[in-house]
């Protein structure tokens, strides 16, 4: 009958369009996902980088204190004060690349919660331990009691905060990192009211 396809040649029609359309979609639902991955594992990233200056300077003031309690010799504790200077110098040269850091993986225009937990919560017990380490250390090189000085300033509390805080606000912003691969959720799903409380459980305000 004239005007009908030959029906063979529609069915190759219809797997040449079904071919093109599944090609299609699969290029954009694949680049897609391959740039949702490459966002969430760069945050991750980022979060992994401050984890380790924060860990690296609780751990070397940790094996000075260690040092000072035990009246290890001068030699240990002249080598361990020096990796802790170093580790200080990090974080320090470190610590405003770090914040930036953070607000990419907040996605952020402008200044952060995380932020202002790590330069005004975090930091204060950093500069606490500091404070004590130095004195402690000063003390002993100097042949006195060091170790009173670090029961005084109560080193053991404070590092063990250092270690909860730091974990605390590193394991959050961790979470808030992943993001969905789901097309209706563009975003973190993280509630920021979880975050805060879990925060507020390990670093304190003062």
């Amino acid at each position: 009958m004239t005007g009908q396809m030959n029906p063979w040649k529609l069915t190759l029609m219809v797997a040449l369009v079904s071919a093109l359309l599944n090609g299609v979609i699969t290029g954009v639902v694949g680049g897609w996902i391959a740039e949702r991955y490459s966002t969430e594992q760069s945050r991750k990233d980022s979060v992994h980088a401050l984890a380790i200056d924060i860990y690296d300077r609780r751990a070397s003031a940790s094996l000075v204190s260690s040092s000072i309690k035990r009246d290890a010799e001068l030699t240990e504790l002249r080598h361990r004060k020096e990796r802790y200077d170093e580790s200080y110098l990090t974080w320090n040269k470190n610590l405003k690349a770090n914040l930036l850091r953070v607000r990419e993986v907040l996605v952020a225009q402008e200044y952060s919660y995380f932020e202002q937990q790590i330069e005004y919560r975090l930091v204060k017990v950093l500069r606490r331990i500091d404070s004590c380490l130095t004195s402690a250390y000063d003390a002993r090189i100097g042949g006195q009691d060091g170790k009173k000085i670090l029961r005084d300033c109560e080193m053991t509390k404070q590092l063990q905060i250092a270690l909860d805080c730091g974990y605390a606000i590193t394991d959050e912003l961790y979470k808030v990192a992943r993001v969905s691969f789901l097309p209706w959720q563009q975003g973190q799903t993280t509630s920021m009211d979880s975050v805060a409380e879990q925060v507020d459980q390990f670093c304190p305000k003062r």
